[in-house]
């Protein structure tokens, strides 16, 4: 299974193999990719497209490889480098938005301002946070019914985490 941390050295054009040797304990194999680094292909599944994910997040090295997990599962997603641009492009899109993913922290508007801000104007809107700290402190301000992933994950804890924010309440 492929995972992605995104650490570690963005100068690197190849992954990081970590390996023990024989007779010194757990003998195991760890590949780090880098932020600049394609992911193995994964064929993805045929069919209509599942529901419409705003994707909001300013770090772009987050944003590609979340992008590509939730296209590869055949949601829609719009992409937004920042809250400012989340709003407007929330304003712009003709459509429903099913799920908005956000990190709680960015530049300009955190991700509870930008999820405040879309629920009123799209009511029913369930909200997935991202963050990279492990402070449960960092739930302050996160609307009842809203969702919460720490970073690093893995595609299957964020396909898992988004099937259960799709399912859940909306925030209130």
């Amino acid at each position: 299974m492929w995972r992605r941390r995104i650490a570690g050295s963005r100068s690197q054009s190849n992954p990081k193999q970590c390996s023990s040797g024989n007779g010194q304990g757990v003998n195991s194999l760890t590949v780090l990719y880098n932020a600049e680094m394609t992911p193995p292909e994964v064929p993805s599944p045929e069919g209509p497209l599942k529901e419409t994910i705003l994707l909001v997040d300013d770090e772009q090295s987050v944003r590609t490889i979340v992008l590509k997990i939730l296209r590869r599962a055949r949601y829609n997603v719009l992409e937004a480098e920042n809250g400012e641009a989340a709003l407007r492009i929330a304003e712009e899109h003709q459509g429903k938005i099913d799920l908005v993913i956000t990190d709680m922290f960015m530049p300009g508007l955190r991700g509870p301002e930008v999820a405040q801000k879309l629920a009123l104007a799209r009511p029913g809107l369930r909200v997935l946070f991202m963050s990279g700290y492990a402070d449960q402190d960092l739930r302050t301000g996160v609307p009842a019914g809203a969702n919460f992933l720490n970073k690093p994950f893995s595609g299957a804890d964020l396909a898992k985490t988004v099937e259960a924010a799709l399912k859940g309440p909306p925030v209130s």
